[in-house]
């Protein structure tokens, strides 16, 4: 959510800049159509400086994406198939023939 006082179009465009190209700004509901590389994972918060320095957390919600990862939020799998998960099954695996099962 944006502060009232930073809720302009400047703003929502440096947010736009840091996810892909921007489509369409509807300054009246605070959103934004962008045109992003579906290769590259998907970003659900970033840090925004504002003049003066301040700084705020920004939580960036997704419409209309389904079936991404949602262990690396990455478009190009879904989670039952993520390397990641992958790996960290394999390295569970690894640790309970090793140590013995922690259960």
């Amino acid at each position: 959510m944006i502060l009232l006082q930073y809720w302009a179009l400047p703003t929502f465009e440096s947010i736009v800049n840091a996810l892909g190209v921007s489509k369409e700004v509807d300054l009246d509901n605070g959103r934004i159509q962008v045109e992003m590389d579906g290769l590259e994972q998907l970003c659900f918060q970033t840090v925004m400086e504002f003049h003066g320095g301040q700084e705020t957390l920004v939580k960036l919600r997704y419409e209309r994406i389904f079936g991404y990862c949602q262990v690396c939020h990455s478009l190009c799998h879904d989670q039952q198939i993520c390397p990641r998960r992958q790996e960290n099954q394999e390295e569970k695996r690894f640790r309970d023939f090793v140590f013995g099962e922690t259960r």
